[in-house]
């Protein structure tokens, strides 16, 4: 698995000056793609 700090960055200032909120769910969406969403939806 290969993070890039640079990318992250730039997506949370983005979201954060959009007035978008981090939570949890974000962070892992961000990480680990949308299979996290994909679960809870499923149940």
């Amino acid at each position: 698995m290969v993070f890039s700090l640079q990318t992250l960055g730039s997506e949370l200032l983005v979201r954060t000056l959009n007035g978008e909120p981090i939570d949890n769910k974000l962070i892992t969406a961000l990480f680990f793609g949308d299979t996290a969403q994909h679960k809870e939806d499923a149940s």
